[in-house]
């Protein structure tokens, strides 16, 4: 008689990961049961200790089974199809990563586009490495499309030429630091209409008062634009005001009157 011999723990422990620390002959799972790893083909027929041939057991369900050889293949068709599976998921994962190195191209691709649009608008030799990085990310959060619009405003805006016809590294330098905040303000006007103005109206009272709250002089400016009052009018008020709490109480005041209107209304 073959001597049975005992198991590695780190075999026992990759066949119940195997089998998902459940009986493969009733299904219960740890710690409900007690397992054990079962031979399929038994040590007594000279079963040998492959993985192919061990199958995770509940211990009333091994020592039920005995010595004795399964005749049914269901325990075997089961293994045949998690080891399917199981090649099945490693193609796909194989696919997700070869996915990703795609992306990660794509990506690259992206930044280089960006890069030679700044050449032609610069006439420089490019962008070193922490200005591809900061494309990358703007490209990401914005898309390339944004990016580009910004890059031209911001140039267009910018550039100043010195008297050999090349554009100032110092102005080249504020032109790259403008594309991201033009880019967010164009995001911020594509979901509220008011918001380059507010903004623009909340720079000249920003300018003009020291003690402007600018989270609320943003509120109000838009509260009082989207109930109608014109951007000149605004514009001419934040220039008008004698002091940021006289424009405030002016503001509450109309937005008061305008609020109770269309309510009438």
């Amino acid at each position: 008689m073959t001597k049975r011999k005992p198991l590695s723990k780190s075999r026992r422990f990759e066949v119940f990961k195997r089998d998902s620390f459940a009986c493969q002959y009733c299904g219960k799972k740890a710690p409900e049961v007690i397992l054990h790893v079962d031979h399929i083909v038994p040590v007594v027929d000279d079963g040998t200790d492959d993985p192919l041939n061990l199958i995770t057991s509940c211990v009333d369900c091994n020592l039920g089974k005995g010595a004795r050889r399964l005749d049914d293949s269901t325990v075997l068709d089961k293994q045949r199809q998690q080891l399917e599976d199981l090649q099945e998921r490693r193609e796909q994962l194989e696919m997700m990563v070869e996915w990703q190195r795609g992306l990660i191209n794509l990506d690259a691709d992206v930044v280089v586009m960006v890069e030679s649009v700044w050449r032609e608008l610069t006439g420089s030799i490019g962008l070193n490495e922490y200005g591809r990085g900061q494309v990358g990310k703007w490209t990401k959060r914005w898309g390339l499309e944004r990016v580009l619009v910004a890059m031209r405003a911001a140039t267009a805006k910018e550039l100043v030429r010195g008297d050999d016809g090349k554009c100032t590294p110092s102005s080249m330098t504020e032109a790259f630091h403008l594309i991201p905040r033009i880019a967010a303000v164009d995001e911020m006007q594509e979901r509220d209409p008011f918001a380059r103005d507010a903004y623009y109206i909340r720079g000249v009272l920003k300018k003009r008062f020291d003690d402007v709250d600018l989270d609320d002089a943003l509120e109000l400016i838009r509260r009082a634009l989207r109930l109608g009052s014109s951007v000149d009018s605004e514009r001419a008020w934040s220039k008008k005001a004698r002091s940021y709490w006289s424009w405030r109480q002016e503001m509450l005041r109309t937005i008061a009157e305008w609020e109770r209107e269309d309510k009438t209304e």
